[in-house]
């Protein structure tokens, strides 16, 4: 299927749309080529997303929802003047808010989208998914690829996968081949290879395969490899393949190889490459302090234990003219009324470099 779409106005497409308002279930399986191209060209056409393309759109208001894709999916929005876009390669939402709003996604094609704005902001995701409530599940085996550019905000993400805010189920991501998110910015640049949110079920993340995440900006940039993020469940993230994270801007930059956080427990086993990378270009002045941060593995809990066990290879590396920090791996536990215990195991290789006028180097920095 295609999908072009050009105008003054608010411009959108989508190449395959599922939905459901009422019960049943929406199921879709594409096996072919889904294009979807969006464009909006008018300087007077003053919206948030004036262009949006979407290739596969499922959503259900009171069922599961499933999405198969072993085709080839595309999605590109392209906003000139001052305008913005967002693009969605895969996006699928179960919006029931009982155990029946269970959202299974299942890719083993290639999917790839692509935003670019020339106004404000540009918005890019290959992998949507997001439920109410219930369980979420996102398979992954193909391509998946995401870039923003934009003269204001670019937010890239390769996969996203969510629960709502009073969600009490689990979000599962596994990724056993390539997902990259490259966000380029004339003010701020974010980019996720992979992000995960949960509110009071369990997060888990399984990464056998590449996870390439880029930030590039003119005043900040922050990007991590993998993000997983929970209100009060736990979150377990498994890394036997290749996380590699880049952020390079002008004044802040921030970069980090696997990021996770929770009220609840936290574990992360690493035996794979995990490596970040931060650099902030200005020169310092004595008005003007670049920064640079980067942190190999990012593991924080607040009221849980934190456990890291580190058999692979852990490199972060970072250089600015004021103010770096690098950390191999950074465990932490926040919270002056909570209790838990930090566990760092560590057999594998671990390294922390940081070039700078302010310099703070650990290459394991565990605090209870």
């Amino acid at each position: 299927n295609s999908a072009k779409a050009y105008g003054i106005d608010v411009i959108g497409g989508f190449g395959i749309f599922g939905g459901s308002s009422s019960h049943g279930d929406v199921m879709v399986d594409n096996s072919g080529a889904v294009t979807v191209v969006a464009t909006a060209a008018a300087a007077e056409a003053f919206f948030l997303y004036c262009a949006y393309a979407q290739g596969i759109r499922a959503t259900n208001g009171h069922g599961a929802v499933a999405v198969a894709n072993s085709g080839s999916v595309s999605a590109t929005a392209t906003a000139v003047a001052e305008n913005s876009a967002r693009a969605y390669g895969i996006a699928a939402y179960s919006r029931s808010y009982d155990s029946y709003g269970v959202l299974l996604v299942d890719n083993s094609g290639s999917v790839s989208a692509t935003a670019t704005a020339e106004g404000f902001v540009a918005t890019v995701e290959g992998i949507r998914a997001g439920v109410s409530n219930g369980a979420l599940t996102v398979h992954n085996s193909g391509a998946v690829s995401a870039e923003a550019v934009a003269d204001g905000l670019a937010t890239a993400n390769g996969i996203n996968a969510f629960c709502g805010y009073s969600c009490y189920g689990d979000v599962v991501v596994d990724n056993s081949d390539g997902v990259s998110a490259t966000a380029y910015s004339a003010v701020d640049a974010f980019a996720d290879g992979i992000q995960v949110v949960n509110r009071h079920g369990n997060a888990t993340v399984d990464n056998s395969g590449t996870v390439n995440a880029a930030a590039v900006a003119q005043v900040s940039a922050e990007a991590n490899g993998i993000y997983a993020s929970n209100t009060s469940g736990a979150v377990t993230l498994d890394n036997s393949g290749a996380v590699r994270t880049a952020a390079v801007a002008a004044a802040i930059a921030r970069a980090t190889g696997m990021y996770v956080s929770s009220s609840g427990d936290v574990t992360v086993n690493n035996g794979g490459a995990v490596s970040a990378t931060a650099k902030a270009t200005a020169p310092a002045t004595a008005y003007f302090f670049p920064l640079a941060y980067v942190d190999g593995i990012h593991a924080v809990v607040q009221g849980g234990d934190v456990t890291v066990a580190n058999s692979g290879t852990v490199s972060a590396s970072t250089v600015a003219e004021n103010f770096v920090w690098a950390n191999g791996i950074y465990a932490f536990r926040s919270g002056y009324h909570s209790s838990g215990d930090v566990t760092v195991d560590n057999s594998g290789a671990v390294s922390a470099t940081a070039e700078g006028y302010n310099v703070t180097i650990n290459g394991i920095h565990a605090v209870n």
